[in-house]
């Protein structure tokens, strides 16, 4: 259900089910297969919508001057939906058409071959039939965005992955153990709560924010 603001703030991402696909597509057919991160990928894309902001601590202007922003910064709330759209532009002009179940993966056709791109906000995999194209396409990205690829595929968007022999076997462990490690003392606990707990909104209390983080690491590590 499409809440307030979807269509200017929601960025879609994508399913690790869709991931878990391409590899196993990798294998299969024997493709190529690379990873990739875009370097401060938000700052790529255009701000379309009036913002200012007050000037960093160690930048001094005259009077009471603002900055205009020309590019999207990171933690301003339409940044992550810009980022995917200008992300979604560059693509389709290289050739690629978005999957109509997961809008954040990408296949490209050919008479030279078929590639499979998914992308999780910055983090990506491309995989494809042909080592010319994979190199064109790479040679397309990087000519519009700053990409560093991985020489060796160990990790993607929080997943552990062993590559063993063109076999790939994904675990959180390493995320599993970072969140253990946050709680060492209350880790063991089923039942925090009593079951007749009656939980208030209280508006004068400051936001738990480590608490925030450990319920996202949860579900993050659920959706794994």
């Amino acid at each position: 259900m499409k809440g307030i603001n979807f269509d200017k703030t929601f960025a879609l991402t994508p399913t690790f089910g869709a991931l878990r696909m391409i590899f196993s597509i990798s294998c299969l057919k024997k493709w190529l297969i690379h990873t990739f991160d875009v370097k401060v990928a938000f700052l790529h894309s255009l701000i379309k919508k009036t913002l200012y902001i007050w000037p960093p601590k160690g930048i001094e202007l005259p009077g009471k001057l603002v900055l205009k922003l020309k590019k999207e910064l990171y933690r301003t709330k339409r940044a992550a939906r810009s980022w995917w759209a200008h992300l979604k532009e560059i693509l389709q002009q290289i050739g690629f058409k978005m999957n109509g179940k997961d809008p954040s993966m990408y296949y490209f056709d050919s008479k030279e071959g078929q590639e499979i791109l998914w992308i999780h906000v910055d983090h990506g995999a491309l995989t494809g039939s042909s080592f010319r194209l994979l190199d064109y396409i790479a040679s397309e990205l990087n000519r519009k965005l700053q990409i560093k690829w991985d020489n060796v595929i160990n990790g993607l968007a929080g997943l552990s992955i062993v590559e063993d022999n063109q076999e790939y076997k994904f675990h959180q462990m390493d995320l599993c153990e970072k969140l253990i490690s946050l709680s060492p003392g209350t880790i063991t606990v089923t039942s925090p709560l009593p079951s007749n707990c009656d939980l208030q909104s209280n508006p004068l209390k400051v936001m738990d924010k480590e608490y925030l983080k450990k319920i996202g690491m949860l579900l993050y590590i659920a959706q794994g």
